[in-house]
């Protein structure tokens, strides 16, 4: 049985659009810090610094978000993010960055960044667990 040819460049390109690339850089081990704060960033209008400390938290980290300001006492590692978003017939999370440092020395530990094309349908929940995974793993 033969394929038409259109619909075999069709499945070709659906495939080519399943990728999603994650980039990671850990010059330290993140696992023995305790307490994590997210620094909200000025345009987080959908709220992924929620959805960030919601994974850090299954993870088994003491996780909190707000303003650089509002960084408990006890913060050992910040965590700072940049989201990207577009808009093809629905608005998506595109790329997602998160740059982790001490919170004493501002010394960077880790970066992270995922690139996610809009063709697959991933929430920013999905994408943030795929992105925390290899830089904080389980806890310790």
């Amino acid at each position: 049985m033969r394929i038409p040819v259109f619909i075999a460049v069709i499945l070709l390109g659906l495939a080519g659009c399943q990728t999603v690339d994650i980039t990671s850089e850990v010059t330290r081990d993140v696992r023995s810090y305790h307490h994590v704060f997210v620094r909200t960033a000025s345009n987080d209008s959908a709220h992924v610094d929620q959805a960030i400390v919601q994974e850090l938290q299954r993870l088994g980290y003491d996780a909190s978000y707000g303003p650089r300001t509002m960084a408990p006492d006890n913060t050992e590692i910040y965590l700072e993010y940049t989201a990207q978003w577009d808009w093809d017939f629905r608005t998506y999370l595109i790329r997602l960055n998160v740059i982790v440092r001490d919170a004493r020395s501002d010394v960077k530990l880790a970066s992270a960044g995922i690139f996610h094309p809009g063709y697959t349908n991933k929430s920013p929940d999905q994408l943030v667990r795929l992105i925390l995974k290899p830089v904080f793993g389980p806890k310790k």
